[in-house]
């Protein structure tokens, strides 16, 4: 009996390691409210649904009030830098990425910018900005779209390739959990 426990703990052990890698394998993103000063209500929502949308082709997208919520709780505590707010962030969503949307308005020309940051490293890991002269609602929903579309293939393509470096070590050690549970049970 002792036998069969010590077999059943080393495959439930195996089941939850190896579960909780393949979790942590899909790349998430936490887009905070874009920043579009002189943009009302509605674009800004539209402009949101429309990195969401892009984005989300490629990775997990944590978005909306669920998000503005959670950076209001976080800057209310007493000790909250900007660093602090950003890690309560990655911890309350598990995920280290954090994308930062810009828009600003200089005479007929729109700034689009979108920056994605790993808030544990403090690395900026992609910046894309863009100028769209003469915009209107539709254009700039497609052009933001695009950008959210295109940053979030590149960093899936990152990841995959971080991925294929990483994943040799995770197989071996399920492959021992295998070896050595075939081996035990070989012995009865």
């Amino acid at each position: 009996m002792d036998a069969f426990i010590r077999i059943l703990v080393v495959v439930i052990g195996s089941v939850i390691s190896f579960t909780s890698h393949s979790i942590a394998l899909e790349k998430s993103v936490i887009l905070l409210p874009p920043q579009a000063d002189g943009f009302s209500e509605t674009e800004i929502y539209l402009l949101e649904g429309a990195l969401v949308e892009g984005l989300s082709a490629n990775v997990v997208v944590y978005s909306g009030q669920d998000v503005r919520d959670t950076i209001q709780k976080s800057f209310a505590e007493t000790e909250c830098s900007v660093e602090k707010c950003m890690n309560n962030l990655a911890i309350e969503y598990n995920a280290e990425l954090v994308a930062d949307f810009t828009l600003v308005r200089k005479e007929d020309v729109l700034l689009i910018s979108l920056r994605i940051e790993n808030v544990v490293t403090s690395r900026n890991l992609l910046t894309r900005v863009i100028t769209c002269e003469r915009c209107d609602a539709t254009q700039l929903v497609k052009k933001a779209k695009s950008v959210a579309f295109h940053a979030g293939r590149e960093l899936k393509s990152s990841f995959k390739t971080d991925n294929r470096i990483q994943q040799g070590r995770p197989s071996v050690v399920i492959d021992n959990h295998i070896n050595s549970i075939n081996n035990l049970l070989d012995s009865y």
